[in-house]
């Protein structure tokens, strides 16, 4: 066993660890992050549901990007589109810091960890929308570099972004040396998402087969969405020990203290 990943709560060694450091990430700061995650998904849904009361719900398509935050209530509004991935983004970038500071030990407010998102989810945005761009122009060319790209954004740019305040050249140093184990990683990460999302999405269809009409349809999404929040929540609190375990590779000596010093940065 990794001697780091025994004392430091964002540092983990096999994928056994990193799964455990992701639950006790996920305990530790279980109610904030819920609570982040409401914030982000309550607005959205009264704007829809407003919406939708309109006629104005479209296809299955989801509002947000899948990096953290997935929410399926539907609409074919911009504007709501585009609330949705600002908000989404605050909580993701507002979920780091939670998670950090808790690692770390160090006290914080709800203004401190807005504040912080306030300052990161424009970068966050960039730069995510910047990676799926080359991520997709990867597998449209030849497949195997879209893949790559995937592995070397979604194992790093969150904790890059957010704690490091850098960009997708970092994502490539921390990435590479760990590619194979990073790969193992995400693709565990996926397999447990769909098995959760399969597993959510019989329970939100419960409303609907039982009673049947449009009423419980719109119960069933936003029991969809509310069921949601666990696996974002614990898709963030990974993805971050994720980077932690590829930053102390990197730099040995770099933990939960120093990713906690950086976030204070301004």
């Amino acid at each position: 066993m990794d001697v780091r990943s025994q004392q430091d709560p964002l540092v983990s060694g096999s994928i056994g660890e990193w799964l455990a450091a992701a639950g006790a990430a996920v305990r530790r700061s279980l109610v904030p992050l819920v609570l982040i995650q409401l914030a982000v998904f309550v607005p959205v849904a009264v704007i829809v549901g407003l919406l939708g009361g309109l006629g104005a719900f479209g296809d299955a398509e989801a509002l947000a990007p899948d990096y953290g935050f997935g929410y399926v209530l539907q609409t074919e509004s911009l504007t709501v589109r585009l609330i949705s991935v600002v908000l989404g983004t605050l909580g993701l970038a507002a979920s780091v810091f939670v998670i950090v500071r808790d690692a770390a030990g160090r006290a914080w407010t709800p203004g401190e960890a807005f504040g912080f998102a306030g300052r990161r989810f424009l970068p966050l945005i960039g730069w995510i929308l910047l990676s799926s761009v080359l991520t997709v122009v990867g597998y449209v060319l030849l497949i195997l570099p879209g893949i790559y790209l995937t592995v070397v954004f979604g194992g790093a740019l969150l904790g890059v972004v957010t704690i490091e305040r850098g960009g997708l050249g970092r994502t490539f140093r921390l990435v590479n040396p760990r590619f194979l184990g990073v790969l193992g990683r995400l693709l565990l990460l996926a397999v447990l998402s769909f098995v959760y999302s399969l597993v959510a999405a019989a329970v939100s269809a419960l409303p609907g087969l039982l009673v049947g009409g449009d009423a419980p349809a719109v119960v069933g999404a936003l029991l969809m969405n509310l069921l949601t929040i666990p696996l974002v929540v614990f898709t963030t609190a990974a993805l971050v020990v994720l980077y932690g375990e590829l930053r102390s590779r990197l730099e040995p000596g770099t933990g939960t203290a120093t990713f906690a010093d950086e976030l204070d940065r301004r």
